[in-house]
């Protein structure tokens, strides 16, 4: 059985942001309020997994 997380990353400043269990949209969901609106448009770039819910 595998076990899966969602993991987001500043890697300009080399350091993680957020961790949920699971990798649902669902898990991602609950990332972004934790987010100002300007470092919202401050993300210039994304590197993820192509797995479809993150697409």
């Amino acid at each position: 059985m595998n076990k899966y997380f969602t993991l987001v990353n500043d890697l300009s400043g080399s350091r993680v942001l957020y961790v949920a269990e699971d990798r649902e949209q669902k898990s991602l969901d609950r990332f972004w309020p934790t987010l100002t609106e300007k470092q919202r448009k401050g993300i210039a770039a994304v590197a993820m997994d192509m797995w479809d819910p993150y697409m």
